[in-house]
């Protein structure tokens, strides 16, 4: 109805002198292309199409559109099932109304159409925990005929995790054996979250079941929950003398991931060494090994495999020996004979076990680099030399002192096999760099740049061979990639800048500009402020051959390429998008010297790709785009992306802002209950507690709650919930369940999880401190760092930490403990002498790098606090 008086009215006010307050224009909510009350419309229209689509399209926009509840729930009663299914999965993403969609969903999966059972599954698991009142349809499909739904079935029921755990328990005891041996499916495949010692009754009861499969999979659950009895050991022996391989392999497994004493895992194990098929006996010797910690038990066993034909044995031979590390010597010539067999389809795994060997292995390897090269093989793996560059590059000066003999060899590709063993190896190989030194006036291009490689990798202490690099640079006669691999050298020895400046001013004229870009490099270093770098950095800006490398150059120069920024910002506009990547970061890394690009960087969030776009955001907050500006952006980022991995970068941005970032609040509030954002849901609760605390207790504690009763092993969720609510009773009994898990992967975790509530923890110190003597080590170091983070006793952690370091356990473990020695900074300086050693004498450069770092760390002087 029109009002033909407003306009009067709005004059009088004008005459009077009354200025009249300007409404905005009220914009009208759109979505697909059309008006939403348009799409509403259509939800009444009697063609069956037209209401399908109005509902796909409101679903798709998701909580946005809540006023289309009413009528999406008159729909719920359409006479057509389809679409009555479709209307309950739209209140669901709409209005987070699962109970509709579960019901619809868990009939569909009674109907004959596979499809559609697939689909239905699909959507249960977006779901969640509320779906777990489905879960005795879920059952009845794990068997079903078609292999996809089968498997999206066991899917579906292991992200349903804990609550759907009743219903599963309740399975167990059912009338119908297919319904039970399902649900003891459901327990292995979901693995320690679902297992509690209130489902001991019932699974002894399936004990006396008809099918040994059936038993031995009640018996397997029963010993992860520590019921080694004589009934359940019996069963499991029964398992390991099957003619079935599967099931053996199945009880071996069991029996190797337990942490039940030696006495009752022993004799099961030996049983199974005496089984004729060898894959067996080979599965057992592993187990055993990780019970008695003994090669000389197993050894036997692995070389066998090695040898036998069966080329599977070959694998799980190979993999079995890796944790003997040194114990495993004896096989090092096999597995460098296995090396050269042709076609072989796992070397990395070979490679992996000769590292874990250690020096052993050198003679063999070496032997091998006498060889000729072999053809390549038809699967496109690493060649056996390549592999032996590999590993001997992992042992330090044992292996450089044991290239210098083959740096004499009469053939060229021998001696350039010795220098990349060198290059690999690194600042250890420091006694042998006057060996390397005649190879620089070799003929053959390809052996002298070797050799200049293997001199820059060498780093600072090559520092005596500087001036003889500085002088091929400087030769007419030396070639254009030469005098490039000479000048890139140079970067990683550092030579005096008295002698280096003249060379430098010289090959910054180089005819070719891969030549001038390190020469640019190294003048940068050597006088950062000299005048000529800044045009001579424009000019190779402006050929594009290098023109992404010396971004790269940009990016590392950091605040000094501030001058360049224009040319950066040209680059912003390049056609190809890992160059404007590559420009943004650079920008990001000059700081605020760049902050004249702002507008610039902002018009790139126009870029499809969204991790462009969130390296543009991050590259903004560091040039110093103003809060005010920034968060806006990073809010309509996070919405945009708010279904993927890709918002957690952003939300993780947000959170680091702090309370400035309070005005982000509502879209974390969005994303916590968007249901198909639940991989962000931990990032949003937890960014949201640091920018709005009020706000989360109230938003993001239910969610957090919820997740933690969902799940056993939620204790991310737990830690972040106590962080809000710090006397939560779930979270707490979540985490004190966590630390006493029989599995040593849950006991690590809580420990983690515990560590990252500093102080907030001490509830947990006992726990930590008697994990301290644990017996895995993964469970074992981080209760280690957890106690200091809670209670900061580095007396009781730090020789704990020291003590795993020289662990036989893979060498990232070994990088782990000394990471975490790290970031204890100045209390772990106790631990520096074994990281020194451990950074000098690891047989895993890994391990020998993370050492480096933590020393670095922890000596580094304390941070100068802000006036």
């Amino acid at each position: 109805m029109r009002h033909p008086l407003l306009p009067t009215l709005a004059l009088l006010a004008l005459a009077a002198g009354a200025a009249p307050a300007a409404a905005p224009p009220s914009i009208e909510p759109h979505t697909a292309g059309r008006p939403v009350r348009v799409w509403l419309a259509d939800l009444a229209d009697p063609d069956l199409l037209v209401r399908e689509e109005a509902i796909e399209v409101l679903a798709q926009a998701g909580p946005g559109v809540k006023q289309a509840v009413p009528a999406l729930t008159r729909l719920l009663k359409d006479d057509s099932p389809t679409l009555r299914t479709r209307a309950a999965l739209a209140l669901w993403r709409i209005a987070g109304q699962s109970g509709p969609a579960v019901v619809a969903l868990a009939a569909n999966m009674r109907t004959a159409n596979a499809v559609t059972r697939r689909e239905a599954l699909v959507t249960l698991a977006e779901i969640g925990a509320d779906a777990a009142p489905a879960t005795p349809a879920i059952l009845e499909l794990l068997d079903d005929a078609d292999p996809a739904v089968r498997n999206e079935a066991t899917a579906t029921l292991t992200r349903l995790g804990a609550t759907a755990r009743p219903y599963l328990v309740k399975a167990l005891a059912a009338k119908d054996s297919r319904t039970r041996r399902n649900a003891l499916q459901v327990f292995h495949n979901a693995g320690p979250a679902l297992l509690s010692k209130d489902a001991i009754p019932t699974l002894t009861a399936c004990l006396r079941e008809d099918g040994l499969p059936t038993r031995v999979s009640a018996a397997r659950l029963l010993w992860a929950l520590e019921q080694t009895g004589k009934p359940v050991t019996d069963v499991l022996r029964a398992g390991l003398r099957s003619p079935d391989q599967a099931l053996r392999f199945a009880v071996l497994n069991t029996i190797a991931s337990s942490t039940a004493r030696s006495k009752t895992v022993v004799p099961l194990l030996e049983e199974a060494l005496k089984n004729k098929d060898l894959g067996t006996r080979v599965q057992a010797a592993r187990a055993l090994f990780e019970v008695e910690g003994k090669a000389d038990r197993v050894m036997p066993v692995y070389l066998e495999a090695l040898k036998n034909e069966n080329r599977t044995n070959w694998a799980s031979a190979i993999a079995a020996l890796a944790p003997l590390g040194p114990g495993a010597a004896k096989a090092a010539p096999r597995l460098v004979e296995i090396l050269k067999v042709r076609d072989y389809y796992v070397p990395h795994e070979v490679r992996h076990t000769l590292v874990r060997i250690g020096p052993a292995t050198i003679p063999p390897l070496v032997e091998l680099l006498k060889e000729p090269e072999p053809p390549p093989s038809r699967f496109g793996y690493n060649s056996a030399h390549e592999t032996a560059v590999y590993a001997l590059g992992q042992f330090g000066a044992k292996s450089a002192e044991a290239m210098v003999p083959l740096l004499k060899h009469a053939d060229t590709s021998v001696r350039q096999r010795a220098c990349r063993v060198i290059a690999s190896v690194g600042p250890q190989a420091k006694d042998v760099v006057p060996k390397l030194v005649p190879l620089l006036e070799a003929e053959n291009v390809a052996l002298r740049e070797s050799a200049v490689l293997a001199l820059g990798n060498v780093g600072p202490e090559a520092k005596s061979v500087a001036p003889t690099l500085l002088a091929m640079v400087g030769k007419d006669t030396t070639s254009t990639s030469t005098r490039t691999a000479c000048l890139q050298a140079l970067l990683s020895i550092g030579p005096e800048p008295k002698d280096a400046l003249p060379v430098c001013l010289e090959a910054i004229k180089d005819a070719a500009p891969r030549v001038r870009l390190p020469a640019v490099e190294l003048l940068w270093r050597v006088e950062p402020k000299h005048k000529e770098i800044v045009p001579r950095a424009l000019d190779l800006m402006r050929q594009p051959e290098v023109r992404y490398a010396t971004l790269g150059l940009l990016q590392r120069m950091g605040p000094d390429a501030a001058k360049v920024v224009p040319a950066v910002v040209d680059a912003l506009r390049a056609p190809d998008e890992p160059t404007r990547r590559l420009a943004v970061e650079a920008l990001g890394s000059i700081g605020p010297g760049a902050k004249s690009a702002i507008p610039d960087l902002v018009i790139l969030l126009r870029e499809r790709d969204p991790s462009t776009r969130l390296t543009v955001l991050l590259s903004l907050e560091k040039v110093g785009a103003e809060p005010k500006e920034l968060m806006p952006r990073l809010v309509a980022f996070i919405k945009e992306t708010q279904r993927t991995y890709n918002a957690q970068p952003a939300i993780h941005l947000v959170r680091d802002s702090g309370p400035k970032a309070a005005s982000a609040a509502p879209a974390l509030v969005a994303v916590l209950h968007d249901p198909l954002a639940a991989q962000n849901h931990l990032a949003a609760a937890e960014a949201l507690h640091k920018v709005a605390p009020a706000v989360a207790k109230k938003e993001a504690a239910p969610v957090l709650r919820r997740l933690v009763r969902a799940g056993s092993t939620n204790f991310a969720a737990a830690g972040h919930l106590l962080a809000i609510e710090p006397d939560d009773k779930d979270a707490l009994k979540l985490l004190h369940d966590g630390l006493k898990s029989p599995s040593e992967i849950n006991r690590g975790s809580a420990a983690v999880n515990v560590g990252r509530l500093g102080a907030g923890g001490k509830a947990f110190a006992g726990e930590l401190e008697t994990m301290l003597e644990d017996g895995k080590a993964y469970a074992r170091g981080h209760a280690a760092l957890a106690l200091w983070q809670v209670i900061r006793d580095k007396d009781k952690t730090v020789p704990v930490l020291v003590a795993l370091l020289k662990d036989t356990t893979p060498g990232y473990s070994r990088s782990a403990w000394a990471s975490c020695l790290g970031e204890m900074g100045p209390a772990a300086k106790a631990a520096v002498p074994a990281l020194r050693t451990m950074a000098r004498t690891d047989s895993e450069l890994a391990a020998r790098t993370a050492a480096t770092a933590a020393v670095k760390k922890i000596e580094a002087p304390p941070a100068k606090k802000a006036d």
